[in-house]
């Protein structure tokens, strides 16, 4: 990820989290790899990953060529936790409210992840962007869930952008359903449903003002204007956005949940849908 800043809230502003439980399975979840350790099989490797606390076997071979700790990934490990998928392109720094779509992403992402991380079982964090996906960070804890808050804000994600790896369990907080330009579009369209979808939108994208000249930034991280006063504009963007309602439409009947946010609501009340109540035990 670039070097700039995202303007998040403070941490302890998602301490509200903390006492929340979500609507979705908490643990034993499975994999979309083999998972048994039967006498003469060893479990499949999908690659190999810097070592974490929660790595399970050591790349020997690996980490004595490059004299630090790797760690072999697997099915099992991947499978282990729920994933969040954070939608971070660079041309989602658009916003006519507090947030850019962007901020607001990793804002939610910060959220969800939070709750996992309190109420467990954890869960793992991949951003796209669009050169691909981010390495995944594990986040058993706040501990972990401080050193993603710190990733996020300074847009610097691990390295190790892989391919369009279909998770077995996943949260996706994305934008534009329409273009399958990230692995977060093309994984929406694949045949393994992800278990929730929060699609993230600026007002302005609904219901673009009646004004002139408006500063918007390219997927190359590029400024331009556009004209949104004129009635060609505003034709085809109208045409752009019902193309995107109806994906979602049509991607939200294949997921467990649906949240669609914009902008200018209230992030902490986001995923009340998603809530089953305080945890009081």
């Amino acid at each position: 990820m670039d070097s700039m800043q995202l303007e998040l809230p403070p941490p302890g502003e998602f301490e509200c989290f903390d006492r929340q439980r979500l609507l979705f399975p908490q643990g034993n979840l499975p994999s979309h790899g083999r998972l048994e350790n039967e006498a003469g099989m060893a479990p499949e490797v999908l690659g190999l990953a810097p070592w974490e606390v929660s790595s399970r076997r050591i790349a020997a071979s690996a980490s004595a060529r490059m004299g630090t700790m790797i760690a072999l990934e697997s099915p099992r490990d991947w499978g282990a936790l729920p994933q969040l998928w954070l939608d971070q392109r660079t041309s989602l720094d658009f916003g006519s409210t507090t947030q850019t779509i962007r901020e607001r992403i990793a804002t939610l992402g910060l959220g969800l992840a939070r709750i996992y991380a309190v109420q467990g079982p954890g869960c793992q964090v991949r951003c796209s962007d669009e050169r691909g996906l981010s390495r995944m960070i594990t986040i058993r804890g706040l501990p972990d869930w401080i050193k993603l808050y710190s990733a996020l804000k300074a847009c610097q994600l691990p390295g190790g952008l892989r391919g369009n790896t279909v998770p077995s369990r996943w949260i996706a907080l994305f934008s534009d359903n329409v273009s399958p330009s990230t692995p977060i579009q093309t994984c929406l369209v694949s045949g393994n449903p992800p278990l929730g979808l929060v699609g993230v939108f600026d007002p302005w994208e609904e219901n673009p003002p009646q004004r002139g000249s408006v500063r918007l930034m390219n997927p190359n991280g590029s400024v331009f204007r556009e004209d949104w006063s004129n009635p060609q504009f505003r034709e085809a963007h109208t045409r752009i956005w019902n193309s995107r309602e109806k994906a979602w439409n049509r991607l939200s009947q294949r997921s467990l949940k649906t949240i669609r946010h914009r902008t200018d609501t209230p992030w902490q009340q986001a995923f009340q849908p998603w809530f089953g109540g305080p945890n009081r035990q």
